[in-house]
C-alpha cells in the first residue's frame, strides 16, 4: 500500500460519522491477581519469555490476550508486529486496543499500515471506542508528516466523542514528542483549550501541547488564549497556557503575565508564568520577579532566584549581591550567588576571588549537607575553583555533597566564561581538571563516575580532545557491580565508545528479580499506602493490576523498612518529588533491577507515583511523586499509584526532607 493511499484511507476512516455500536463480546477482560494463569502472564512479561507469550496472543481467552498484547508495550524490542495485527481483528475490543497500545510502542514507522488498517473493522463499529484512540495515539508514536497532516484536519469529532477527541490529541502531541509538528495541529489544540465543551482530559493535553512542543506558533489565538490565563477555573489549564505564553514577544501578553503574579493563588502557575517572563524583555520583567524571592513558598522563591541564573542581566550582578541576606531560605540565597557567578565580567577578578572565599565560608558553616549543595552549585560557576571543589570531593562525607561538586566541576568546563577567564591557558587548566577526574576515577564512586562520564560525552567540555586514554574508564567500568551500579556502567561505557570511535550501545541488564507474588497476595483492591515524610504524610492507592513488579517491590522495600531516613534528593518546581536513592544524590540502587512496566495509563493529573529509572528494566528503589500534569511521561515512565491524600505535602517537600516511615494497609 503506498503512502498516498494510506494518507487518503485514514483521511477516510478517522472523519467518519458514528455507526451502529460494537458488541465488546461476551468474554470480559477480567484480571485477578489470584489467578494463577494471569500471574503467569505477567510472569512471562516479566521474564521477556516471547515465544510463551505468542502462545497467549493465539489463545481463545480474551484476558491472556489482553494481557500477552499489552506485556510488549512494556518489552517494545521483543514485539512481534505480525502477531500483534492478529490481534488487531480478535473479538474483544480490549484485546485489540491493547495490541494497537503496544504496537504505538514499538515507535517504528513500519507499524503505521497496520494501524492505519485497524481504523476500519469489517464488523461497522462505532468509531467512539478505546480502540481508536490508541490507533490515533500510535500514528503519533509511529506515523509519518502526511499522517499528521491528516490527523491534525479532523474537525467532525463531537464533543461527546471522548475516546476519538482524547485519540487526536494524544496523537498530536506524541508527534510534537518527535520533533514534529503541523500549524493545523497546533490551530486543533488551541481549539480544544478555548471551547469548554470539550471533555476536560482534552484540554489539559492540548494545553500541555502549547507548553511543550517546539517552534509553534500560537500568535492568532494567543489573546484568546491568555484569557484563559486568568480566567479558567483549572490550575492545569491556567499553568501550560502560562508556560505557552513563552513562545510570544507580545508587550500586552507580557503586561498579562505581570499582572497575573500579584493575583495567581496556585503556585505552579506562579512558577510557570515566572518562566516564561525569561522569554520576554528583563528589564520590564525583573522589578515583579524580585518581590517573589521572599514568597512564602519556596518553589516561587526559588523560581524566582533561577530566573536571574537563566535572564539576568550583567549590569546587574552587583546588584544581585546585595539581594543575598540570611532571612532568605539557603536555597534561595545560593542560586542569587549562582546568579552573580552567571553575569558578573569575567574580567572582574578581585570581586570573583572574594566571591569565592564567600562561598568557600558558606560551605564550611552550614549546617546541612543540602545547604553545602546549594554553594557548591554556585561554585560551578567559578572558572577558577576548581582546586576548592577538588578539595570538597576529597573532603566529603556525604555522596550528595561530592557528585555536586563533580556537577559543579562539569558545569565550569562548559560555560564560556572558562575560556574568556583563562584565555590561551584554558586547555592546560582542562588539563588540569582532567588530571582530577582521573583521581577520581580510582575512587569508584558511582555517583561521581557517572558525572565523569557525562563531562567526557559533553562536547561543550571539550574533554574528549584530553582525555583520549580509555584504560582508566574501562578499568573503572569493570570494577562497577551489576545490576547496583547499570547507571553509570552506561554512561562510562558511553564515553568509552566516543572516545574509541565506536557505536554506543546501552548495556541490557538480564532478568534478575522476579515478582514477588506472595507480596502481591496480600494487596486488596482499597490498599493503601501511606508515606510518612518530615513535611507530613502522603497517602496513595497502589495499581498491583497495572505494575504487579513495581507494587510489590515497593511494599516489599517498605516492609523492610528501606525507606526510612531516606530523603527526597530531587525536587522539580511544578514537575515531581523523588526519593529512595540510598546514596542520597540520584545515583544509587540495590543489588537487584525491576523491570519497565507500561501499560496505557496516563500521567494525566497531579499525584501519579512512578519508579525513576536510568534506561528501559533499570528500576530499583527510586520513586517520584507529579506535581502536575506530565504527559510526557505518558508510556516512558512506570505508574504504580495515585496519591489520595497529603498533595499539600507533595507541595511542600525540598530536596533534603525525609521519609521517616512507610505504613501499608491492605
Amino acid at each position: 500500500m503506498s503512502r498516498t493511499i494510506r494518507y487518503l484511507l485514514l483521511i477516510c476512516l478517522i472523519i467518519n460519522a458514528c455507526v451502529p455500536a460494537f458488541d465488546r463480546s461476551s468474554e470480559n477482560v477480567d484480571i485477578a491477581l489470584d489467578n494463577e494463569e494471569v500471574k503467569r502472564v505477567f510472569r512471562l512479561q516479566d521474564e521477556q519469555k516471547k515465544d510463551s507469550l505468542l502462545m497467549y496472543l493465539n489463545g481463545n481467552n480474551s484476558t491472556y490476550a489482553y494481557l500477552a498484547a499489552l506485556a510488549f508495550s512494556s518489552n517494545p524490542e521483543l514485539a512481534d508486529l505480525d502477531s500483534l495485527n492478529q490481534l488487531l481483528s480478535h473479538p474483544n475490543l480490549d484485546v485489540r486496543a491493547a495490541a494497537a497500545f503496544s504496537m504505538g510502542q514499538l515507535k517504528k514507522e513500519s507499524a503505521e499500515p497496520y494501524l492505519i488498517a485497524a481504523f476500519k473493522n469489517k464488523d461497522t463499529l462505532d468509531i467512539n471506542n478505546p480502540l481508536n484512540a490508541n490507533i490515533l495515539e500510535g500514528i503519533g508514536k509511529t506515523g509519518s508528516q502526511k499522517m499528521l497532516d491528516a490527523l491534525a484536519t479532523i474537525s467532525t469529532y463531537r464533543k461527546t466523542d471522548n475516546f476519538l477527541l482524547l485519540g487526536q490529541a494524544r496523537g498530536i502531541y506524541q508527534f510534537a514528542l518527535r520533533d514534529m509538528t503541523v500549524q493545523t495541529g497546533t490551530d486543533r489544540m488551541i481549539s480544544f483549550v478555548l471551547d469548554t465543551g470539550f471533555p476536560q482530559e482534552v484540554r489539559i493535553l492540548a494545553a500541555n501541547y502549547l507548553a511543550r512542543a517546539k517552534e509553534i506558533n500560537i500568535e492568532n489565538k494567543k489573546f484568546q488564549l491568555i484569557k484563559f490565563l486568568t480566567s479558567d477555573p483549572d490550575p492545569n489549564i491556567r499553568m501550560a497556557i502560562a508556560r505557552a505564553m513563552a513562545k510570544t514577544q507580545d508587550r500586552e501578553i507580557h503586561s498579562y503575565l505581570i499582572n497575573q503574579l500579584s493575583t495567581e493563588k496556585d503556585y505552579r502557575v506562579l512558577v510557570n508564568i515566572i518562566r516564561s517572563l525569561e522569554s520576554h524583555p528583563y528589564i520590564k520583567s525583573v522589578d515583579k520577579v524580585l518581590e517573589l524571592l521572599k514568597d512564602k513558598n519556596p518553589h516561587v522563591s526559588l523560581t524566582a532566584a533561577q530566573f536571574l541564573c537563566n535572564a539576568g542581566n550583567p549590569n546587574d550582578a552587583s546588584f544581585y549581591k546585595t539581594l543575598i541576606n540570611d532571612s532568605l531560605d539557603f536555597r534561595v540565597n545560593g542560586k542569587l550567588y549562582e546568579s552573580v557567578s552567571i553575569n558578573l565580567p569575567h574580567y572582574f577578578n578581585n570581586t570573583r576571588r572574594k566571591l569565592s572565599e564567600e562561598l568557600q565560608q558558606k560551605i564550611k558553616d552550614a549546617k546541612s549537607a543540602q545547604e553545602k549543595v546549594a554553594y557548591i552549585k554556585a561554585l560551578g560557576h567559578e572558572p577558577n575553583s576548581f582546586l576548592l571543589l577538588e578539595k570538597i570531593i576529597k573532603e566529603a562525607k556525604d555522596k550528595s555533597v561530592s557528585t555536586t561538586a563533580m556537577e559543579a566541576l562539569h558545569q565550569m568546563l562548559k560555560s564560556p566564561l572558562f575560556i574568556k577567564t583563562h584565555k590561551s591557558r584554558h586547555i592546560f587548566k582542562r588539563r588540569e581538571i582532567a588530571d582530577i577526574l582521573l583521581n577520581v576515577l580510582k575512587t569508584g564512586d558511582s555517583g561521581m563516575l557517572a558525572v565523569i562520564g557525562d563531562m567526557i560525552v559533553d562536547p561543550e567540555t571539550k574533554l574528549a580532545d584530553i582525555m583520549t586514554e580509555t584504560s582508566y574508564l574501562i578499568e573503572a567500568r569493570n570494577k562497577l557491580e551489576l545490576p547496583k551500579q547499570i547507571e553509570t556502567y552506561n554512561k562510562l561505557q558511553k564515553a568509552i565508545s566516543l572516545l574509541k570511535g565506536e557505536t554506543f550501545e546501552a548495556k541490557k541488564l538480564a532478568f534478575n528479580n522476579p515478582i514477588v507474588w506472595n507480596v502481591i497476595n496480600e494487596i486488596t483492591d482499597t490498599a493503601n499506602i501511606v508515606i510518612k515524610t518530615s513535611q507530613g504524610n502522603i497517602s496513595f492507592n497502589p495499581f498491583p493490576k497495572l505494575a504487579p513488579g513495581s507494587v510489590a517491590n515497593f511494599v516489599k522495600l517498605s516492609e523492610s523498612n528501606y525507606y526510612d531516613n531516606k530523603n527526597f534528593h530531587r525536587v522539580v518546581p511544578n514537575f515531581v518529588i523523588q526519593g529512595g536513592c540510598p546514596r542520597g544524590d540520584g545515583y544509587g540502587s540495590l543489588d537487584y533491577s525491576i523491570r519497565t512496566e507500561l501499560p496505557p495509563v496516563y500521567y494525566n493529573d497531579e499525584g501519579y507515583v512512578g519508579m525513576a529509572r536510568a534506561g528501559l528494566h533499570t528500576e530499583g528503589t527510586q520513586f517520584f511523586i507529579t506535581h502536575s500534569p506530565t504527559p510526557h511521561l505518558d508510556g516512558r515512565y512506570t505508574i504504580f499509584g495515585k496519591v489520595n491524600d497529603g498533595m499539600d505535602v507533595v507541595h511542600s517537600i525540598l530536596p533534603g526532607d525525609k521519609i521517616l516511615d512507610v505504613i501499608i494497609t491492605k
